[in-house]
């Protein structure tokens, strides 16, 4: 008996060391999978092995833990929980990144994923507006319809040339708008237009090189637009680098949804690298939402403080394209960032996709004003999406969207005014000269 019992000891005590080998080399395993993955979250290699930042913050569908900021959001935006899943992280607790935080890895798998989850309905309409049956197409209404650029169409609108058409739909009060806008709008949070300071938008010489960012509301009412949108950018992209090849030219990125959702935001700092840039876009999908406003504060936030904005000798425009205002306790902080920027010199062009409400058209329009940008809209025209709704503006014209970008790009760049081909032009509403309207 005395035998077994030492035979039984050797045997249990052995095993223990074996499994305790197997669990370090576990955990170390583990660890280097983390760390990698980490890694990942925060630098993507291009061609040229360079380290590009990228990061992902906001709420997570298994915890949603509110947002933790300083109370502006000025410069510190970070969450405190990720998935209970996560073998890299525990319940609660957060994983630090880059300025405390915390990340997941941004992979084709993740941003593609269903949002079922989160906690959020999708926008009414967006289960009936289509599916993507293809990397290539999209199916609404029983037609497939393949996806590419020169699809989607857009109208676009000078404010600054028409101030008095701005001021009068600024102060308008729509008995149409959702119950909560009016009183929103007359909120101590929404600034004055009385007197306006304009900035100067024409640089007596064209620029040597170009910071374009993307800004992008990837909820789920914007489904039935983005993945045309995506195409869209991806051809304007390629055709900005071929227009102007001695203009030196940076990309960079934010999309974003709302607090509950799989991620607030997620950006890519600026690189030269267009095809790393395109790829990352590549990656981004519609989900998430479920209520009307979005976290459109946070994601001008970031592009406020977190994008390394070149210096004054460089053209820096931003493409703000969404379908839904900031909640109403964060207008303050929407229109502060948006000052912020105007003050780094960034042209903000606004892209209203469908569904845009009264009070929406108002902060994309006010951005586009007072930053040195114009208001871009999207139109039936192509007949991709939900109905659009109509601008309050009395003249515009109608043309493919990517040529309505360019169009803006190739003005920023050479600081002049042009007018656009007759040719580019698909419909006229109202009457105008030199963007005025008569």
């Amino acid at each position: 008996m005395t035998y077994f019992k030492g035979f039984r000891y050797l045997f249990i005590t052995g095993l223990a060391m074996q499994l305790g080998a197997c669990g370090s080399t576990l955990f170390q395993k583990k660890q280097s999978n983390c760390e990698a993955r980490i890694s990942r979250s925060y630098g993507l290699a291009n061609s040229n092995q360079t380290k590009v930042e990228t990061w992902e913050t906001g709420s997570n569908p298994y915890n949603r833990t509110p947002v933790i900021s300083d109370g502006s959001l000025g410069d510190d935006v970070r969450d405190v929980s990720m998935s209970k899943s996560d073998p890299c992280v525990s319940v609660g607790a957060a994983s630090a990144g880059p300025e405390g935080i915390a990340s997941e890895p941004v992979t084709a798998d993740s941003a593609m994923s269903s949002e079922a989850s989160s906690g959020k309905s999708a926008s009414p309409g967006d289960a009936s507006s289509g599916t993507p049956t293809s990397p290539g197409s999209w199916t609404t209404g029983g037609q497939t319809r393949e996806i590419g650029p020169g699809i989607l169409t857009a109208g676009n609108f000078d404010d600054a040339l028409n101030l008095s058409s701005f001021l009068a739909f600024w102060k308008d009060k729509n008995p149409q708008s959702l119950p909560y806008e009016e009183q929103i709008l007359s909120a101590d949070s929404v600034p004055s237009v009385d007197q306006l300071q304009l900035p100067q938008r024409w640089k007596p010489a064209p620029y040597a090189a170009l910071d374009l960012s993307l800004i992008i509301d990837t909820t789920g009412s914007m489904g039935d637009e983005l993945a045309y949108i995506n195409a869209e950018i991806k051809y304007i992209s390629s055709a900005i680098k071929l227009k102007y090849p001695n203009v030196k030219q940076r990309f960079s990125l934010i999309v974003y949804r709302d607090d509950g959702d799989a991620y607030i935001t997620r950006g890519m700092q600026f690189t030269e690298d267009l095809s790393l840039f395109q790829s990352f876009l590549s990656e981004q999908s519609a989900g998430g939402g479920g209520d009307y406003p979005e976290a459109l504060h946070v994601a001008l936030s970031e592009a406020n403080s977190k994008l390394q904005w070149g210096d004054a000798s460089v053209a820096k425009v931003a493409f703000l394209i969404a379908d839904a205002p900031a909640h109403n306790q964060h207008l303050s902080a929407s229109f502060d960032a948006l000052h912020k920027l105007r003050d780094k010199g960034v042209h903000v062009y606004p892209v209203a996709a469908s569904g845009v409400g009264h009070l929406a058209e108002k902060i994309m329009r006010y951005a586009a004003l007072t930053s040195g940008g114009e208001y871009l809209f999207l139109t039936d025209d192509s007949g991709v999406g939900n109905p659009h709704a109509k601008p309050h503006i009395p003249c515009y014209q109608v043309q493919k969207l990517n040529d309505l970008m360019i169009h803006m790009l190739s003005q920023e760049v050479e600081q002049k005014r042009f007018p656009v081909p007759s040719d580019k032009v698909l419909r006229t509403v109202g009457k105008s000269e030199a963007g005025v309207c008569l």
